[in-house]
């Protein structure tokens, strides 16, 4: 079951950090385009152990990914950089244990 759009924006907002894949290539944000919708979509992870999952998956397909850590005062420089480079959908993965944190 998934949840709500607003659900999903007040998890965001009520974290105290978050886990960001960025290329090692662009050093930018990692922005995957869904082929149905192409809405440009960014990877956020509840975890570090969720996002270096995540580049050990990416690493099998020869992509070179890398973690950035925000913490909640960086959330707004984020959000910046997503919308320069025109990012407007999130895939986020939150870890079981620590939704509703």
């Amino acid at each position: 079951m998934g949840i709500t759009e607003q659900e999903a924006i007040k998890e965001l907002q009520t974290r105290d950090e978050i886990f960001v894949a960025y290329s090692q290539a662009t050093k930018l944000p990692y922005v995957i385009c869904d082929q149905e919708s192409f809405n440009d979509q960014v990877w956020v992870f509840a975890t570090e152990e969720e996002i270096k999952a995540f580049g050990k998956k990416k690493l099998e397909d020869k992509i070179l990914l890398m973690g950035m850590k925000y913490e909640n005062k960086d959330f707004p420089r984020f959000y910046g950089t997503l919308y320069a480079i025109g990012v407007n959908n999130f895939f986020s993965i939150c870890s079981k244990a620590n939704k509703g944190k």
